[in-house]
């Protein structure tokens, strides 16, 4: 356990140095920033998936609850949990009624990150399974 919450910590002070790093250089963009949410929150929120959200997950909204009206990164929006869900809920539906081969990749897969990206959308997605790459992109 121990070694797990030496990861969190190094997550939460990266969070921090980013959040400390946009109030300096990019004050609009830090105030775009979502206060973040409870674990009570997100468990009420997240309760749909089919799956456990990683504690990573947990400690990002956490910590914020995505953007609103602004790109968190060039091109990059932070979404909120809840469009979160609703895009991961989109994306299943889509794949299933188009019977694509993709729903097998994506099914444990949840999206955090839009790319915006020459008029495509594409979303950045973390899995749920450990050893397995941690970006994976969907086109819409």
């Amino acid at each position: 356990m121990e070694e797990y919450e030496r990861k969190m910590s190094e997550l939460t002070e990266g969070l921090e140095r980013i959040s400390l790093w946009l109030k300096k250089n990019r004050p609009d963009i830090a105030s775009q920033l979502r206060p973040g949410l409870s674990r009570e929150e997100i468990d009420a929120e997240a309760h749909i998936l089919p799956f456990k959200l990683p504690e990573e997950i947990y400690e990002l909204y956490q910590w914020r609850d995505g953007s609103s009206d602004n790109f968190l990164f060039e091109r990059y929006d932070f979404m909120s949990l809840h469009a979160a869900v609703s895009a991961y809920s989109e994306q299943m539906s889509e794949l299933r009624y188009n019977e694509r081969e993709e729903v097998k990749f994506f099914e444990f897969s949840f999206p955090i990150f839009k790319l915006w990206y020459q008029g495509d959308v594409f979303y950045t997605i973390v899995p749920d399974k450990p050893g397995e790459n941690i970006i994976r992109m969907f086109e819409e």
